[in-house]
């Protein structure tokens, strides 16, 4: 598991969603990763825990937001900056893990 520093602690978390966290890790799964991807939310008492794993192997990049032409770059920055922990975990064959750890 590679841990990935997700931004700034305090302020930017709150308001954090985990049902936007969620879709957006979905969406970027399907639209980046290959069309499949399997889905694992799991919650606790003080955070939601969500992974989701897709055919591609790469780290997500971070690209400028499109303001103009709505293809996206908003997602895995929002993603990144509202989370405590994010992890990047490869797997044996062509496809990864992505986990974060949103609290409540």
């Amino acid at each position: 598991m590679a841990p990935e520093s997700p931004g700034s602690a305090g302020a930017a978390k709150q308001g954090c969603n985990p049902g936007q966290h969620s879709s957006e890790l979905a969406t970027n799964a399907l639209r980046h990763g290959g069309g499949r991807y399997a889905f694992e939310p799991e919650a606790t008492a003080s955070a939601v825990h969500v992974a989701v794993s897709d055919l591609n192997p790469a780290f997500p990049r971070e690209r400028a937001p499109d303001l103009n032409g709505g293809v996206g770059g908003f997602g895995w920055p929002m993603v990144r900056r509202l989370a405590d922990e994010v992890t990047f975990t490869p797997a044996p064959g062509p496809d990864k893990t992505i986990r974060v750890r949103l609290p409540r």
